[in-house]
Protein backbone atom coordinates (compact mmCIF):
# COMPACT_ATOMS: atom_id res chain seq x y z
CA UNK A 1 0.00 0.00 0.00
CA UNK A 2 1.57 3.36 -0.94
CA UNK A 3 2.18 6.23 1.53
CA UNK A 4 -0.40 8.22 0.32
CA UNK A 5 -2.90 5.71 0.86
CA UNK A 6 -2.51 4.84 4.36
CA UNK A 7 -2.11 8.71 4.82
CA UNK A 8 -5.80 8.91 3.40
CA UNK A 9 -7.02 5.53 4.99
CA UNK A 10 -5.54 7.40 9.03
CA UNK A 11 -7.39 11.01 7.20
CA UNK A 12 -10.52 9.33 7.60
CA UNK A 13 -10.18 6.92 10.50
CA UNK A 14 -9.19 10.50 12.32
CA UNK A 15 -12.40 12.16 10.64
CA UNK A 16 -14.69 9.47 11.98
CA UNK A 17 -13.74 9.58 15.43
CA UNK A 18 -13.52 13.08 15.67
CA UNK A 19 -17.60 13.03 14.39
CA UNK A 20 -18.87 9.73 16.41
CA UNK A 21 -19.60 12.27 19.48
CA UNK A 22 -20.78 14.92 16.97
CA UNK A 23 -24.37 12.38 16.64
CA UNK A 24 -27.34 13.56 18.14
CA UNK A 25 -28.33 10.68 19.27
CA UNK A 26 -25.14 10.59 21.61
CA UNK A 27 -26.22 13.63 23.18
CA UNK A 28 -27.19 13.06 26.64
CA UNK A 29 -30.84 12.36 27.32
CA UNK A 30 -32.96 14.60 28.57
CA UNK A 31 -33.46 14.10 32.59
CA UNK A 32 -37.21 15.23 33.13
CA UNK A 33 -38.44 15.38 36.71
CA UNK A 34 -42.08 17.51 37.16
CA UNK A 35 -42.47 19.23 40.68
CA UNK A 36 -45.09 21.67 42.14
CA UNK A 37 -48.28 20.38 40.39
CA UNK A 38 -51.27 22.22 41.35
CA UNK A 39 -54.64 23.89 40.46
CA UNK A 40 -57.48 25.47 42.49
CA UNK A 41 -60.99 23.64 43.23
CA UNK A 42 -63.15 23.39 39.72
CA UNK A 43 -66.17 21.12 39.13
CA UNK A 44 -66.07 21.36 35.08
CA UNK A 45 -62.86 23.55 33.52
CA UNK A 46 -59.88 24.39 35.79
CA UNK A 47 -56.04 25.22 34.41
CA UNK A 48 -52.93 23.13 36.68
CA UNK A 49 -49.79 24.77 36.57
CA UNK A 50 -46.30 23.09 37.57
CA UNK A 51 -42.80 23.06 37.07
CA UNK A 52 -40.60 20.97 34.60
CA UNK A 53 -37.12 20.35 35.23
CA UNK A 54 -34.92 19.19 32.05
CA UNK A 55 -31.52 17.94 33.77
CA UNK A 56 -30.29 16.79 30.55
CA UNK A 57 -28.67 18.16 27.27
CA UNK A 58 -31.31 18.63 24.77
CA UNK A 59 -34.66 20.32 24.97
CA UNK A 60 -37.63 18.36 25.14
CA UNK A 61 -40.91 19.04 24.37
CA UNK A 62 -44.25 18.33 25.93
CA UNK A 63 -46.82 16.84 23.29
CA UNK A 64 -49.74 15.32 24.95
CA UNK A 65 -51.38 14.99 28.36
CA UNK A 66 -53.93 12.88 29.41
CA UNK A 67 -55.64 11.68 33.37
CA UNK A 68 -58.60 9.45 34.05
CA UNK A 69 -60.20 12.12 35.98
CA UNK A 70 -61.28 13.82 32.89
CA UNK A 71 -62.60 14.28 29.25
CA UNK A 72 -59.63 16.32 27.57
CA UNK A 73 -56.19 17.53 28.41
CA UNK A 74 -54.74 20.60 26.13
CA UNK A 75 -51.82 22.73 26.68
CA UNK A 76 -52.56 26.43 26.52
CA UNK A 77 -49.70 29.00 26.11
CA UNK A 78 -49.56 33.32 26.00
CA UNK A 79 -49.52 34.87 22.59
CA UNK A 80 -50.16 38.51 21.77
CA UNK A 81 -53.15 39.32 19.97
CA UNK A 82 -54.13 42.81 18.94
CA UNK A 83 -52.18 44.55 21.70
CA UNK A 84 -53.20 41.93 24.37
CA UNK A 85 -52.20 38.88 25.55
CA UNK A 86 -54.70 35.94 25.32
CA UNK A 87 -54.37 32.15 26.41
CA UNK A 88 -54.58 30.28 23.41
CA UNK A 89 -54.18 26.32 22.77
CA UNK A 90 -51.11 25.01 21.16
CA UNK A 91 -49.38 21.48 19.93
CA UNK A 92 -46.22 21.39 21.96
CA UNK A 93 -44.30 23.59 24.65
CA UNK A 94 -40.46 23.43 25.09
CA UNK A 95 -38.53 22.94 27.76
CA UNK A 96 -34.80 23.67 27.09
CA UNK A 97 -32.01 21.20 27.90
CA UNK A 98 -30.73 21.95 31.41
CA UNK A 99 -33.16 24.21 32.29
CA UNK A 100 -36.31 25.11 33.69
CA UNK A 101 -40.06 26.52 32.65
CA UNK A 102 -42.50 26.93 34.89
CA UNK A 103 -45.91 26.74 33.59
CA UNK A 104 -47.76 29.70 35.32
CA UNK A 105 -50.46 31.93 34.57
CA UNK A 106 -49.76 34.25 31.71
CA UNK A 107 -47.19 32.36 30.45
CA UNK A 108 -48.67 28.29 29.71
CA UNK A 109 -50.50 26.03 31.42
CA UNK A 110 -52.86 22.57 31.07
CA UNK A 111 -56.52 23.04 30.61
CA UNK A 112 -58.34 20.17 32.38
CA UNK A 113 -61.73 20.18 30.41
CA UNK A 114 -64.99 18.10 31.42
CA UNK A 115 -63.90 17.04 34.89
CA UNK A 116 -65.43 13.28 35.91
CA UNK A 117 -66.18 15.39 39.54
CA UNK A 118 -65.88 18.51 41.72
CA UNK A 119 -62.75 18.72 43.07
CA UNK A 120 -61.54 20.93 46.43
CA UNK A 121 -58.63 21.77 48.59
CA UNK A 122 -57.04 18.72 49.74
CA UNK A 123 -57.66 16.29 46.72
CA UNK A 124 -55.13 14.83 44.23
CA UNK A 125 -55.30 14.24 40.44
CA UNK A 126 -52.98 11.59 38.74
CA UNK A 127 -51.81 13.23 35.09
CA UNK A 128 -49.86 11.99 32.79
CA UNK A 129 -47.37 14.15 30.73
CA UNK A 130 -45.89 12.66 26.97
CA UNK A 131 -42.71 14.10 25.85
CA UNK A 132 -41.08 13.63 22.87
CA UNK A 133 -38.20 12.15 24.26
CA UNK A 134 -38.41 11.39 27.52
CA UNK A 135 -41.92 9.20 27.30
CA UNK A 136 -45.18 9.02 29.51
CA UNK A 137 -43.95 10.72 33.26
CA UNK A 138 -47.08 10.55 35.96
CA UNK A 139 -47.20 13.38 38.11
CA UNK A 140 -49.55 14.10 40.71
CA UNK A 141 -51.63 17.35 41.05
CA UNK A 142 -52.35 18.89 44.26
CA UNK A 143 -55.92 20.61 44.68
CA UNK A 144 -55.06 23.74 46.87
CA UNK A 145 -56.91 26.80 48.23
CA UNK A 146 -56.34 30.42 45.65
CA UNK A 147 -54.04 31.76 48.26
CA UNK A 148 -51.75 29.59 48.26
CA UNK A 149 -51.88 29.23 44.53
CA UNK A 150 -51.08 32.74 44.23
CA UNK A 151 -48.05 32.20 47.23
CA UNK A 152 -46.56 29.98 44.76
CA UNK A 153 -47.01 31.74 41.64
CA UNK A 154 -45.51 34.98 43.51
CA UNK A 155 -42.50 33.23 44.80
CA UNK A 156 -41.54 31.50 40.67
CA UNK A 157 -41.73 35.69 39.64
Amino acid sequence: MSARRIALALAVALALALTAGCSTSEQAAPDIEIVDAFMTPGDSTIAVYLTISNGGGPDEIIGAESSDVTELVTLHQAKQRDGLSVMEPTATIVVGGNSTTALNPGKAHLMLEGLARPYDVGDEIPLEVTFERSGVITTTVQVIGADEALDRVVADT
